[in-house]
């Protein structure tokens, strides 16, 4: 029935008596949340005295700070490049561990392949406790038992990246398609044999993506954690940064942040191949890669008219596969190569377990009311940097989408920025 029609029978009745809408609950949550959030960032931004001066009057004085920096003295070069390849071996290793152990707390954790509830429980709870203590808090804990050296970096990489790296896969396990499995239980499989059949291979692209990811995240942790004395450049930086050699400081940063873009960069692309992120590919598309998609198209068919019980080795294939094995390479380099002592350190596990102890129970009463204004301060400084960083992502946003803009220079610059920013790590900062 067309407007025309319906409107002669609305005639005489009032807008009031007509039937609204459902209101569904997610929408008053929504609305919750975002009235809390906005009174909380108002209150944030009171409480520690926020003003437009503050935000932009120090720009003066960073550009002060940045003239003393510059230009960078590469004097230092060769022991940056070597602590520069210890935060790689650092942040590949953790990495590394930190997939090893979330695995399997992942399927425990997971509500579809969990054995029972208290093992539930008890997989999520470890999730969380990795991600509540700070990488910094546990490579400081780490380094006072285990000494100054990388070791501490990667056991404290390793063991907060469970946190992120553990939910994500648990989201993973918990999202798979279930009629499959149910298909295969129905004709006698056992449970956990169910679960390599079906739900391993739905998972294991986003478990590989996610892990790529992370490895991004710790490469740049790892070059700070060095200001505690767990390895890495930010050993040299910290050393520098002591002596008031800001240059030789910045250049050990251009070094650190030249690594950490281009390894986010490839990151990104095998990460786009493996879960299928075309927008995530380079945007260009030239004649040779027409022609390269032809063939791979081609490979397709013959593979599919012919019944390969393999599928063909395309473009995308060979990728994925030199990635990986480059990876591996690394990775065995790095465990080769790296001065970690893992046999003796298997030892210091009483110490460890005693730095740990030192910690207990925490003292409420020294810093009295200074302890509680820090947590109200770092809530705050939390609102407003993510509200800053809000305001500042969404035109960056629409200005690097490639569907939306036109021009190939605006995106790719607006790419390069974020990029940048990207590469430089917090502590840094």
């Amino acid at each position: 029935m067309s407007g025309a029609h319906v409107e002669p029978l609305l005639r005489g009745v009032s807008r009031s008596k007509m039937p609204k809408p459902p209101r569904r609950w997610q929408t008053f949550a929504l609305l919750t949340i975002f009235v809390g959030y906005v009174a909380a960032t108002v209150w944030s931004w009171t409480f520690i005295d926020m003003t437009l001066t503050t935000i932009f009057g120090g720009f003066s004085d960073l550009w002060n700070l940045i003239s003393y920096m510059l230009p960078p003295n590469f004097d230092n070069l060769p022991t940056v490049i070597e602590a520069t390849i210890e935060t790689i071996w650092m942040a590949l290793i953790g990495t590394f561990v930190s997939v090893l152990l979330s695995i399997p707390l992942a399927f425990l954790a997971a509500r579809n392949t969990t054995p029972n509830p208290v093992v539930f429980a008890i997989g999520r709870a470890i999730i969380t406790l990795a991600r509540a203590i700070p990488t910094l808090v546990l490579a400081a804990v780490f380094t006072l038992a285990l000494g100054i050296g990388p070791l501490a970096g990667i056991l404290a990489l390793a063991l907060h990246s469970i946190g992120m790296i553990g939910k994500l896969f648990t989201e993973a396990v918990e999202n798979t398609e279930e009629y499959s499995r149910e298909a295969v239980l129905s004709t006698g499989g056992g449970k956990w044999k169910t679960v390599l059949a079906t739900i391993v291979p739905q998972v294991t692209p986003a478990f590989i993506g996610t892990a790529l990811y992370r490895l991004d995240i710790n490469l740049r942790e790892s070059a700070v954690l060095g200001f505690v004395g767990a390895g890495g450049v930010g050993f040299v930086i910290q050393t520098e940064l002591r002596g008031l050699d800001y240059q030789r400081a910045i250049s050990a940063v251009s070094v650190i942040f030249v690594v950490i873009t281009i390894i986010e960069i490839v990151s990104t692309r095998l990460r786009a191949s493996i879960i299928g992120d075309s927008l995530a590919k380079p945007g260009r598309i030239t004649e040779r890669s027409k022609k390269r998609e032809a063939k791979d198209q081609r490979m397709i068919i013959d593979a599919v008219t012919t019944r390969q019980l393999t599928p063909p080795m395309t473009y995308e294939r060979k990728l994925r596969a030199t990635m990986g094995i480059t990876f591996l390479v690394l990775l065995v380099t790095a465990i080769a190569t790296i001065e970690m002592p893992v046999i003796s350190a298997f030892g210091l596990l009483d110490d460890v377990w005693r730095s740990i102890l030192r910690l207990f129970p925490p003292d409420f009463e020294t810093a009295g009311a200074d302890l509680w204004r820090g947590i109200a301060e770092t809530l705050a400084i939390g609102f407003i940097a993510t509200t800053l960083g809000l305001l500042i992502s969404l035109p960056l946003g629409i200005l690097s989408a490639r569907n939306i803009m036109a021009k190939k220079f605006v995106y790719s610059t607006t790419r390069l920025f974020m990029l940048g920013l990207r590469g430089l790590p917090e502590l840094v900062v």
